[in-house]
C-alpha cells in the first residue's frame, strides 16, 4: 500500500498523539488544559478535528479545576490553622517550662498536687527517693535543654 507523503504524516503523527495520550492547550490565562484524544474509532475525523476541544468540554475542566482549586485552597487554610495552633500551643508549654519552679513555689499543696500530675507520670517511691517521668511533650523540653544544638536531640 503506496501512502502519499501527507498521510504518511498524518498517521505518524495520529501514532504520535496515541503514545503521548495527553495535549494541552494554553487559555486566556496561561492556565493549561489538558485532554485526550478521541479514540481510534472516529477515523473518520481528520487529526485536526480529534485534537479540537469543545467548549462544553472546556466548561466541564474549567469547572472540574475550579473546584479543585477551592478545595486545595480549603485544605491549605486548614493546614495554616493547624501551624497556628501548634505554635500557640508550643509557646505556651515552653512559658509553663520557664516558669514551673516559680509557679510551683508559689502555690498551695492543692495547687501543687496538679502541677506535679500536669507534669509527672509514673510517680514510684524507692525508700525516700521519688521516681519519675515526664509527661509529652515536657520530656521533649527537657531534652532539649539538654542539647547544646536545639536541631540535634
Amino acid at each position: 500500500m503506496n501512502l502519499t507523503p501527507k498521510k504518511q504524516f498524518n498517521q505518524l503523527v495520529w501514532w504520535v498523539l496515541q503514545k503521548i495520550k495527553k495535549e494541552s492547550i494554553a487559555t486566556s490565562e496561561d492556565n493549561y488544559v489538558y485532554f485526550e484524544p478521541q479514540s481510534s474509532d472516529s477515523s473518520n475525523l481528520s487529526i485536526r478535528d480529534q485534537r479540537r476541544i469543545t467548549k462544553d468540554m472546556f466548561d466541564k475542566k474549567l469547572k472540574e479545576y475550579k473546584e479543585k482549586q477551592v478545595e486545595l485552597e480549603a485544605k491549605m487554610q486548614n493546614y495554616t490553622k493547624a501551624d497556628e495552633n501548634y505554635y500557640l500551643t508550643a509557646n505556651m508549654v515552653l512559658n509553663l517550662a520557664k516558669k514551673a519552679y516559680e509557679i510551683f513555689q508559689s502555690s498551695e499543696v492543692e495547687e501543687k498536687r496538679q502541677l506535679l500530675n500536669f507534669l509527672l507520670q509514673n510517680l514510684t517511691l524507692d525508700g525516700k527517693k521519688l521516681n519519675f517521668e515526664l509527661k509529652t511533650p515536657f520530656d521533649t523540653v527537657l531534652q532539649s535543654s539538654k542539647c547544646s544544638n536545639l536541631l540535634r536531640w
